[in-house]
């Protein structure tokens, strides 16, 4: 029910987020009605997109391998008083650990209920040690899991530095 433009515009931010979901149901969905040629052609551009790779700049890159890594160490820090939170926050950056993994890979981030399945085609020992996480649990076992996870596929634990390009700040309004 949306027109073209509204469509192509979802699978430009998807493809920035390289999450391609529009470009997942557009390509996968049925077409329950076509009166134009356009239908097709988004399919088509729906199809192109998914068999791809999502363009990512190292910065983007970084800033997901970031985003995992502190999240585990924010964990990490809060374990011993509230094991509680610490068990919501280590999910959290093992589900940012698992995503990253695709996107160093040169992949799209698969949807939340295939990103097991997806991992286990692209590196199966991996996928057991995830899976072997969200199986558990013991809070312990998680978190020993989950630095595992970190080291394999982060190869780093917590907060890191690195440099990033400059950004332009707009002037203060007034």
């Amino acid at each position: 029910m949306n027109p073209p433009w509204v469509i192509q515009k979802y699978f430009v931010q998807d493809e920035g987020e390289a999450r391609p979901i529009s470009a997942h149901m557009m390509a996968t969905g049925t077409v329950v009605l076509a009166t134009d040629p356009v239908v097709e052609q988004l399919r088509q551009t729906a199809i192109s997109l998914i068999g791809s790779s999502p363009t990512l700049t190292p910065q983007k890159l970084t800033l997901a391998r970031y985003a995992a890594a502190t999240k585990l160490e924010d964990a990490m820090d809060i374990v011993e008083r509230n094991p509680a939170a610490a068990n919501m926050l280590v999910s959290e950056a093992v589900r940012q650990m698992l995503q990253f993994a695709f996107l160093k890979a040169g992949r799209f981030i698969p949807r939340d209920k295939d990103i097991l399945d997806a991992l286990t085609n692209m590196d199966s020992d991996l996928a057991s040690k995830a899976q072997l996480f969200f199986e558990s649990g013991d809070w312990t076992r998680r978190m020993h899991l989950a630095t595992e996870l970190a080291d394999r596929i982060l190869q780093v634990r917590g907060f890191f530095e690195w440099d990033s390009e400059p950004e332009d700040v707009p002037p203060p309004a007034g």
